[in-house]
């Protein structure tokens, strides 16, 4: 027997119990009032009604105390139970005596008796409870017809209740192992089926698309952590009402407003801090529904706007693996083809060759960026602390330029990203940055500063540049827009790319002098 099963049959005995404590002090008080009342003609206890009236106080007194001592000093309670009714045998013991034989009311007295044994005990201390209610009826009959002034016709009248008593017995048995066999059953099927409500309910509160589901007057029946963070509802609030009205009455007129127009459908929600959120409603259908509840997805639609920029990543980049194909081997022979033309051309015409090599190796730089990207459209995150990682990476990638360049790095600062885009990103800001800061200011230094700022954990790439102006900035991470002659216009865009694909941002902040370009990075959860 599992411990779930072992604690429903400790609570069923306890209300079980309870119940009969409580019929046993009613049962006491009726008989006692029907003495008082007739006492001039007594259907029980006729023999000896004063000794019956101290029988009945007793038993009053005693069923008081069993019913107050059940109550609240439940420490054992089968033999607590089987001590109740060992006293509620005697009693009918007693009363089977004081009376001038079995009658109906003392039959159906001890038929209660033995169903209260076969529900409350064990089928041994039953099956006792039934056999001592038998020899009661039996011996004090025969009792009687021998040296009292009892009928030996009783004898007849004795066998019949000993068959009805050994009968409810067996009866009570079969039904009593049918009602505990369908209570384990059903125990164990409310056992499966809260352990998938909670592995369904730990699943939805791991996702990071938020859930929630609302009935017709606006009442939350449930709601996952998502959707709490996403729509910024207070958890006070949420402790306190469940409400919408209350909560948010902004977010449910734009439901109503919506829901009115169509029963199912999407709109755009901007929450009061000023975040877009994308929400999807549909009702939900179930049998015997008494009440119509309409469920809602909620997703940031940066959440979506990354998403969808993956997914123009990962295009892109199946489309550079079509275009390296189709472009290089006709880019190669061009080369060659000039190569040959070197040797055989008047020197008058040497710039024209020199101008054929220059683009061609431009194209192939093209060629490469737009590779690159298509071999980095699967995003592979994990945690870097920022201090060794950028000591380690600007030793490795940038040993030339190192002397231009200074690091600051916070303690503590960690972020989640693909080392190797992070690697990409980094050498071509840094390089953009040396070749725009050495143009104003030669051999000038590139600053590199790790810190964290509100909830976000930032990396600066600043210069000391001319920096970047209102109509560069407009189309700053366009793809192939470049302010530089030589540049293929990708660098940028692909930097900005593989950002948004680790859930980070690449901004320019303008600055007095220079420039400086900064990836945003949430703070990692603890």
């Amino acid at each position: 027997m599992s411990k779930l099963q072992e604690l429903n049959k400790l609570e069923t005995l306890k209300r079980l119990g309870a119940s009969y404590t409580g019929y046993r002090l009613f049962l006491a008080l009726g008989l006692l009032a029907i003495l008082l009342v007739s006492m001039n003609d007594l259907i029980i206890g006729a023999r000896h009604p004063k000794a019956y009236l101290v029988l009945s106080i007793a038993y009053v007194l005693i069923c008081g105390m069993n019913f107050l001592t059940f109550r609240y000093k439940q420490k054992y309670l089968s033999q607590q139970l089987f001590v109740y009714l060992i006293i509620d045998y005697l009693h009918l013991s007693a009363i089977l005596y004081l009376s001038t034989g079995p009658n109906i009311a003392i039959v159906l007295l001890f038929m209660m008796l033995v169903l209260a044994a076969v529900m409350l005990l064990s089928a041994r201390k039953a099956l006792i409870i039934t056999l001592l209610s038998v020899i009661a009826v039996v011996y004090q009959q025969f009792f009687y017809s021998i040296f009292g002034d009892g009928n030996v016709a009783f004898f007849g009248t004795s066998s019949l209740i000993t068959l009805v008593f050994l009968s409810t017995y067996a009866i009570a048995r079969i039904g009593i192992r049918r009602l505990k066999f369908i209570e384990s059953v059903a125990t164990t099927q409310r056992s499966a089926i809260f352990q998938l409500q909670q592995i369904n309910q730990n699943i939805i509160e791991q996702l990071e698309t938020g859930f929630m589901v609302l009935d017709q007057q606006g009442m939350i029946i449930s709601i996952n952590r998502s959707a709490e963070n996403l729509l910024q509802l207070p958890n006070d609030m949420l402790l306190r009402s469940k409400d919408l009205h209350h909560i948010d009455e902004k977010l449910l007129q734009e439901i109503l407003r919506h829901k009115a127009q169509n029963y199912k459908g999407t709109f755009i929600y901007t929450a009061d801090i000023g975040v877009e959120l994308n929400i999807h409603y549909r009702p939900i259908i179930t049998r015997n529904q008494t009440q119509q509840l309409t469920l809602f997805t909620i997703e940031s639609m940066d959440k979506i706007n990354q998403q969808v920029q993956r997914l123009k990543l990962a295009s892109l980049g199946q489309l550079s693996a079509s275009i390296a194909h189709e472009i290089r081997n006709p880019l190669s022979a061009i080369s060659q083809a000039n190569e040959l033309l070197e040797d055989d051309i008047d020197d008058d015409l040497k710039s024209l060759t020199e101008m054929i090599d220059k683009q061609c190796k431009r194209i192939n730089r093209i060629i490469e960026d737009t590779l690159n990207m298509s071999r980095q459209n699967q995003t592979v995150s994990e945690d870097i602390d920022l201090y060794p990682w950028l000591r380690s990476f600007i030793r490795e990638d940038l040993m030339d330029v190192q002397k231009h360049l200074r690091l600051t790095i916070e303690a503590k600062t960690e972020i989640h990203f693909d080392p190797h885009q992070l690697r990409l990103v980094l050498i071509n800001l840094i390089r953009n940055a040396i070749r725009h800061g050495h143009q104003h200011i030669p051999n000038s230094r590139i600053d590199i500063k790790a810190h964290r700022l509100g909830d976000y954990t930032m990396i600066d790439v600043i210069d000391q540049g001319t920096g970047v102006s209102s109509a560069q900035l407009q189309n700053l991470f366009e793809p192939f827009h470049s302010t530089a002659v030589n540049g293929t216009g990708l660098g940028l865009y692909l930097s900005k790319t593989f950002c948004e694909a680790n859930h980070a941002h690449l901004k320019y902040i303008p600055q007095t002098q220079g420039a400086c370009f900064r990836i945003e990075c949430p703070l990692m959860e603890d």
